[in-house]
């Protein structure tokens, strides 16, 4: 009896220990045009989607005012989910014409603190079509960094984008635990990514297909290319790790392209 009353409270000392460590989860999901064209049904499922989680990376809104418009209305419709959420959006990269975009972040108060303002990363501005969008959030008492980002198209090199990232992180930002979330527009297999790997650095899926065909293939494959991911430093351990698919089956491709044509990714991650 002594011994079992023992286990039983080692267990429930592990058990409650587990939630005191600083995990957290983390989605990214490029909403592609997130703008006011994005209707109150369209918000509602986004809402389904995403709620769960603790902090969203939302990468391709809209430039224009109608791009915040639709990050506050899908931040009001988490609210009434019975969580507490804040959100931030960036102002428009500094872009060639036709590229600019902005960025968002939104999380609940319960899971996270943001520390100052979130900031595009002006050192990338002269070498990257869309400069990433960056954070600070404080989970129960520890910091890690977010780089939002979205590169430039696969035809368009973003490997000479991807490939600035090493000197950055090692000049501004290796204090603190550092995941970058977005749309790489590159496979996690590229070359490009050796020297943050060498560093520590890891992918949280690999060779997971998270754009969408426009329509399923004869053997019902709707997904194509491997290119939104979480990419995260030493200092952070991934418990896990996936592509969330919300869509219902082949019927119902064509009415989730409305939404987006890119799956979102998530981990939950816990800071070392």
């Amino acid at each position: 009896m002594r011994a079992f009353l023992i286990s039983f409270l080692f267990l429930l000392f592990s058990y409650s220990n587990a939630y005191t460590q600083a995990d957290f989860t983390l989605l990214t999901w490029n909403i592609r045009d997130f703008g006011k064209t994005k209707d109150e049904q369209e918000i509602a499922r986004m809402t389904d989607i995403v709620k769960e989680y603790d902090i969203l990376a939302i990468q391709e809104v809209v430039a224009g005012y109608g791009g915040s418009q639709a990050v506050a209305k899908l931040a009001a419709s988490l609210n009434r989910t019975g969580q507490q959420w804040d959100y931030a959006v960036s102002d428009p990269t500094k872009s060639p014409k036709y590229k600019t975009e902005r960025y968002a972040y939104l999380w609940k108060r319960s899971k996270a603190k943001l520390i100052g303002r979130p900031w595009l990363e002006k050192t990338l501005q002269e070498v990257v079509y869309r400069e990433p969008y960056m954070a600070r959030f404080l989970i129960k008492n520890k910091e890690v960094v977010v780089m939002n980002y979205h590169a430039r198209k696969y035809n368009d090199q973003p490997e000479q984008e991807v490939k600035q990232f090493k000197k950055m992180y090692f000049q501004n930002y290796r204090t603190a635990p550092f995941i970058i979330a977005g749309d790489f527009n590159l496979k996690d297999r590229h070359t490009v990514f050796f020297p943050l790997k060498k560093a520590g650095f890891d992918f949280v899926v690999e060779n997971e297909p998270t754009t969408l065909k426009r329509k399923c293939d004869t053997k019902g494959k709707m997904r194509n290319h491997p290119i939104d991911n979480l990419f995260y430093s030493p200092g952070i351990t991934c418990i896990n790790g996936f592509v969330v698919n919300p869509i219902r089956g082949c019927f119902d491709l064509e009415n989730f392209r409305g939404l987006s044509d890119h799956l979102p990714v998530v981990a939950r991650f816990r800071i070392d």
